[in-house]
């Protein structure tokens, strides 16, 4: 299995930062350089879990319309828009994950008026797939919202997405790390945010993946994060694979 972590604020994209994205040259080189990768992988499917979107409290959220649609109209630039393909495993995760009691909908034009919500893409994936279509265009969309599951649960169900996805794919978890890191931040300033950011690049530098399932819950809700849920899902898609 391939997998990639992915940051996803969007003044990284130049049409909405318009010269502010300069100022996170790292990130994105580093979006850059995952999209190189990802291009020269030549994968059929491509697999993203964002924590933005249609997040439901009991359960996971998978776009099963043939065409995947959205647009940066949220931000102001909803004539940034885009298009995908939609792939036949986003169903067939999602009736394994119910078979195996782990709450999945499957979203469509028919469940999105039910729930009252939209079958647009968010911002969550919309980010990292700007990069990735700059350089590669030939694939399926897996459109994959996390829930606010027990970490066992979402640990299992990244087993799954893995398991049907098969090795050739791409699996993306997308998230930022803390919001809290400076006095000047929106969401305010908290200690506990530098803490959780050195903690989730120790354990992918040491390869220690299952220290990111032991985090106090705590300090996950005092560092303004939303990469963590998906991480837990990343993390169970590794229980196959040798790192």
């Amino acid at each position: 299995m391939n997998l990639f972590i992915t940051p996803h604020p969007p003044i990284i994209l130049s049409e909405i930062g318009k010269g502010e994205e300069e100022k996170a040259g790292k990130t994105i080189a580093g979006m850059k350089k995952i999209a190189k990768a990802i291009s020269a992988i030549k994968p059929k499917t491509i697999a993203l879990i964002t924590p933005h979107g249609n997040v439901f409290r009991d359960a996971l959220c998978i776009n099963t319309e043939v065409a995947l649609k959205g647009d940066f109209g949220n931000f102001g630039y909803s004539n940034l828009s885009y298009e995908f393909s939609g792939s036949d495993k986003a169903k067939t995760i999602c009736d394994e994950l119910n078979k195996i009691g782990i709450t999945c909908v499957e979203l469509n034009n028919k469940t999105a008026d039910q729930y009252n919500v939209s079958t647009k893409i968010d911002h969550g994936a919309l980010v990292p797939l700007y990069f990735i279509m700059q350089e590669y265009t030939d694939f399926d969309l897996v459109h994959i919202n996390m829930g606010f599951l027990s970490k066992t649960q979402l640990y299992n169900s990244g087993k799954i997405i893995s398991d049907i996805l098969g090795e050739e794919n791409v699996l993306i978890a997308s998230g930022d790390l803390s919001h809290r890191l400076t006095r000047s931040a929106p969401s305010g300033y908290d200690e506990l945010g530098k803490v959780y950011d050195k903690l989730i690049v120790n354990a992918i530098k040491n390869k220690s993946y299952k220290d990111i399932l032991d985090f106090d819950d705590k300090m996950l809700d005092r560092a303004g994060q939303c990469a963590q849920k998906p991480l837990e899902m990343l993390v169970g898609s590794l229980e196959d694979y040798e790192t």
